[in-house]
């Protein structure tokens, strides 16, 4: 669901991309690794999952479903620039103003909801355009995901505070 073997598969096409860090410590691990992508095939610690999440300036999450987007929400919170499929429910979390939306070519029903494949021409120019965006712009877009992260998250929090408060029997 995370576009693995096709953004491998683009790293591969374009050597002068800088190194992508793929971190995998679930199933089989490619049974090829381009020479500029590095592959943590281990279960990490929090600490130092945390510490890389923090390191990379943009995350890359073209997935086809999400539940309600965990690994597109931490990616935010890091102040990532975050590229995902412009499909719901990544395309309700990032918005323009705040990361990348890739094109999806063709849709199909999972189980309660929909999987939208990105269009892989649409994920390599996105990827392409950042490679050669200005850090500003770059910096930028990843400092709106982390206001939005910021309010999103104190909103909840009023939100949840208010509805436990209104469950409390007096």
């Amino acid at each position: 669901l995370k576009w693995t073997a096709t953004l491998l598969s683009l790293w591969e096409r374009h050597p002068e991309w800088p190194e992508l860090t793929l971190v995998q410590h679930r199933g089989d691990p490619p049974a090829h690794v381009p020479r500029n992508v590095r592959l943590i095939h281990r279960y990490l610690p929090d600490e130092e999952l945390r510490e890389l999440q923090n390191a990379c300036g943009i995350h890359l999450c073209p997935s086809s479903a999400e539940g309600w987007g965990h690994s597109i929400v931490e990616a935010m919170s890091c102040g990532a620039l975050v590229v995902t499929t412009d499909g719901p429910p990544m395309n309700e979390l990032v918005r323009p103003e705040r990361g990348i939306l890739v094109p999806w070519s063709r849709s199909e029903p999972r189980k309660l909801g929909v999987n939208y494949y990105v269009d892989g021409e649409c994920l390599e120019e996105a990827i392409d355009s950042l490679v050669h965006r200005p850090e500003a712009e770059k910096r930028s877009l990843g400092a709106q995901a982390r206001r939005w992260f910021e309010d999103n998250d104190r909103e909840f929090r009023i939100r949840l505070e208010a509805l436990a408060n209104s469950l409390i029997i007096s």
